[in-house]
């Protein structure tokens, strides 16, 4: 019987126009790429905006450049979920980075938010291989709590990133626990020689993370950042576990050039291909238990 899968589209992130020329930056490019991309079989949608561009560099100025772009995806597609990324200039305080979230929910514009449940280094290798550029990105156990309690407070279904095994522990704990927001999808990140944290995509290190996730119950998706998830033939190995799928030009690293609407079309491809079928946004939300 064909398994519903939910696709999630991460379309820009911090990659520029000279890596991937149709990578989406300004409103119109979002909105046009959102559009495309949840009709043709995305239900989840994830963008970055550059902080610089804010007039203040504050939450409200992040969440409403936000606003711009959910308020027009809304309209055409009212059940797709839609969430924004970090403030970025607030990286030494976890829940001011967070904050545009509570502004998105007053608004009406959100049903999921961003929680990832840990810190790592991230991090670029210079052209002989050694360690070059990178921050430390996270968010302390404190954070963690606070973040996890206003999803629940706000309905907000957290969409848990997950770059090392640690964060999958932390989750797990809160899910046994009962602690958990309801709502979530535990995204799997795993990392390439282009960027090198946590594990590289295999079956062996997709098993350890699953292992990790045992007995929690949780839905899941995999992500490779710094690579092509499709291409590389990890996604036959995470359809075939039970897995769902995040693509785009986020996370997308290879020698072509292409859309976000292009590698949407291949995960849905692939998705058929494993005789799954591509999740609605109905679907999505009934997955997830989202109202």
């Amino acid at each position: 019987m064909a398994r519903p899968v939910i696709l999630e589209v991460a379309v820009n992130g911090p990659t520029r126009k000279e890596q991937q020329p149709r990578v989406p930056v300004s409103i119109d490019e979002l909105i046009n790429d959102g559009l495309e991309c949840l009709a043709l079989g995305a239900s989840i949608f994830h963008h970055h905006d550059e902080f610089r561009a804010f007039p203040d560099k504050e939450p409200l100025s992040m969440a409403r450049r936000s606003a711009e772009v959910f308020a027009e995806l809304q309209r055409k597609f009212p059940r797709a979920l839609m969430y924004p990324t970090a403030n970025a200039y607030h990286l030494a305080d976890g829940v001011k980075m967070w904050e545009q979230h509570e502004h998105l929910a007053e608004m009406g514009l959100i049903d999921m938010a961003l929680l990832d449940p840990g810190s790592t280094l991230l991090w670029r290798p210079t052209e002989n291989g050694a360690p070059g550029s990178g921050i430390l990105y996270g968010y302390s156990p404190r954070d963690i709590a606070t973040i996890n309690s206003r999803c629940r407070d706000l309905n907000l279904a957290p969409s848990i990133s997950c770059f090392e095994p640690g964060y999958v522990r932390i989750v797990a704990a809160y899910a046994r626990s009962g602690q958990l927001a309801p709502g979530a999808l535990v995204k799997l990140y795993f990392g390439t020689d282009r960027q090198p944290f946590g594990h590289p995509p295999s079956p062996e290190a997709l098993n350890l993370y699953l292992d990790l996730l045992a007995d929690s119950q949780l839905p899941w998706a995999c992500a490779v950042l710094g690579g092509d998830i499709v291409q590389s033939g990890f996604a036959d190995e995470v359809l075939a576990r039970g897995g769902h799928l995040r693509v785009g030009l986020e996370d997308y690293e290879g020698e072509r050039h292409v859309s976000n609407a292009e590698l949407v079309t291949e995960a849905v491809e692939a998705i058929l291909r494993s005789g799954n079928s591509v999740a609605t946004h109905d679907e999505t939300r009934d997955i997830l238990g989202i109202r």
